[in-house]
């Protein structure tokens, strides 16, 4: 079993300019056309009407369906769809809009993984592949709670990788913060 040594140089060179390459090539496929279609019953429409209740009787702590609390999952998604509702109106681009940036973020981190343990060219195809897998674009494009989960669980495995990797004698706990949060 290999061990999780870091494989990748302790440079910079070419992030940053790989990660706005993703976000603005494959970044199209996420956004593009996102509110060209109504929502889909039950699920998108269930999952935008609570952020709508939330924005009209403005409390984020209790979500509610019809008006009627709805306890089913957790509010993270409710809030981040209330915020972008709040920023661009009560539309479909704007219900949607949270899921499809949660699959931009994974193909992003999938790339910071796959470089950190690999080499630029295994990161680029391992985001290249996530990004064109059509169930997974898809995925992203509806109101579910599924690609927010699907982030942050990736986010946490990047991070303990990172933590876990790490030299003793280097003192950060950031990595393991990091895993602690995305994995709440």
């Amino acid at each position: 079993m290999r061990d999780l040594k870091v494989y990748s140089k302790s440079g910079h060179d070419g992030w940053l300019r790989d990660m706005l390459l993703i976000m603005i090539v494959l970044g199209i496929p996420f956004l593009q056309f996102l509110g060209s279609l109504p929502l889909i019953d039950p699920d998108e429409g269930r999952y935008a009407e609570i952020p709508r209740e939330m924005l009209e009787r403005w409390d984020f702590i209790t979500p509610t369906l019809n008006y009627v609390h709805y306890f089913e999952k957790p509010p993270l998604l409710y809030w981040l769809n209330a915020a972008s509702m709040k920023l661009f109106g009560l539309n479909e681009f704007a219900a949607r809009l949270p899921s499809a940036l949660s699959g931009l973020a994974t193909v992003l981190a999938t790339y910071v993984i796959a470089r950190r343990l690999y080499d630029r060219r295994i990161a680029l195809i391992s985001a290249l592949i996530l990004a064109t897998s059509a169930g997974f674009v898809l995925q992203s494009r509806i109101i579910l709670t599924d690609m927010l989960l699907t982030f942050c669980l990736t986010a946490a495995l990047g991070s303990f990788i990172v933590a876990a990797s790490r030299e003793k004698h280097l003192d950060s706990s950031l990595p393991w913060h990091l895993f602690y949060l995305f994995s709440a």
